[in-house]
């Protein structure tokens, strides 16, 4: 009777070490969709930290325009400029191309939009004869690239 308690027991053991051992030996290897969805989670990560920072700079060039400031526009255009090219420039996982590709064209209609109208706005003496046709296509380049953007963020949050 004490050999089969201490056989038992024995067995119980070696189940517990060899689950034990499983579990640690599992512990350094991911699957395959676990490593695409850390891949998803980094690059989307990246693409929510450069959008901030974008904001940040797209709200200090609205200051600078609200002032009157064309040193102020030039300056925060291109602190947005870099923002933007760091988006255009991020590498997306495999799932998430098509986003980035939408990535990349909102941040080429918002470059396009912020380059015209610090050109639009400089060149100009007098603010009340900025040129309306002008200042209406700047504005649909503004809006194509939000649209773009907003679209990507659409997309990534359906997958």
């Amino acid at each position: 009777m004490k050999n089969r308690v201490a056989a038992l027991v024995f067995s119980a053991l070696c189940l517990v070490i060899a689950v034990a051992f499983v579990g640690c030996a599992n512990n350094g290897v991911s699957s395959p969709q676990a490593q695409a969805q850390a891949e998803n989670r980094a690059y989307m990560s990246q693409v929510n930290q450069t959008m901030e920072t974008l904001n940040e700079k797209l709200d200090l060039f609205v200051d600078a325009v609200s002032r009157g400031d064309a040193i102020g526009m030039k300056t925060q255009v291109d602190r947005a400029m870099e923002s933007l090219t760091a988006l255009e420039n991020l590498e997306a996982p495999e799932a998430l191309k098509e986003v980035q590709d939408s990535y990349k064209s909102g941040c080429e209609n918002l470059k396009l939009a912020l380059k015209d109208y610090v050109n639009l706005v400089t060149t100009t003496e007098d603010f009340t004869a900025i040129d309306a046709a002008a200042l209406e296509t700047i504005q649909s380049e503004y809006d194509a690239g939000v649209k773009a953007l907003k679209e990507a963020d659409e997309k990534a949050a359906s997958l």
